[in-house]
């Protein structure tokens, strides 16, 4: 589960490690060399800094206005652009020259997902780490280089289970605000575009908040 979701890849096979789970939504990722898919985008942003590469963002109308059929689109150059369909639950990419399926999914699970899901208002995400201990939910924030993950990996090593190790979608349910486990990946580094270790202590549901930590340098 990713974000709550399951990802069914269907030109790369290989990054569809787990069974389908009826209760969970599914997401399909597929392939196209259609590059005039760009064309229904005429808004577009300047080039920012993403993960140590140059982004763009497209879309059909101002991001202020998006809701539950916002359609749009990420360019990462020279590695990938992401599109997303709502209608279809279906994200399509197109191939650039460093593509590859390493980071067609870091692509969609770091960054692409998270922005659609916040987009389209059914989660709000922070930028946290967490973990549930003794049965409790916790999450540390921090400035960027702050120790969240330095945090997160110590109560990984103890044995603590991941919850989120970046970026934590929060859902609101009957007044309660819930943690939607991200992805069961770990970077107690931050190097550019990889997922990291992948942790056998995974959240499989939805947790109550426990507790939130601020971190500050001593």
């Amino acid at each position: 589960m990713i974000h709550g979701h399951q990802f069914d890849f269907i030109n790369e096979p290989c990054l569809n490690t787990h069974g389908i789970t009826l209760h969970a939504p599914s997401i399909t990722v597929i392939a196209s060399k259609d590059l005039t898919l760009l064309e229904r985008f005429p808004l577009k942003s300047p080039w920012v800094q993403l993960s140590g590469r140059e982004g763009q963002y497209l879309s059909r109308v101002a991001f202020n206005e998006a809701d539950e059929y916002f359609s749009w689109a990420l360019r990462i150059k020279d590695v990938l652009t992401l599109i997303w369909l709502p209608e279809e639950q279906t994200i399509m990419y197109i191939k650039d020259s460093h593509y590859s399926p390493e980071l067609l999914q870091f692509w969609i699970f770091h960054t692409f997902f998270p922005l659609v899901l916040d987009l389209n208002k059914r989660y709000h995400f922070l930028h946290v780490g967490a973990v549930e201990t003794e049965g409790k939910t916790i999450f540390f924030s921090a400035l960027s280089f702050g120790a969240k993950s330095t945090l997160t990996d110590y109560f990984i090593q103890q044995g603590a289970t991941l919850v989120s190790d970046d970026a934590l979608g929060i859902e609101e349910k009957d007044g309660q605000y819930m943690a939607i486990p991200a992805y069961p990946f770990h970077r107690p580094y931050r190097k550019p575009e990889e997922l990291g270790h992948k942790v056998e202590k995974f959240a499989q549901e939805a947790k109550s908040i426990s507790a939130i930590f601020l971190l500050k340098k001593g």
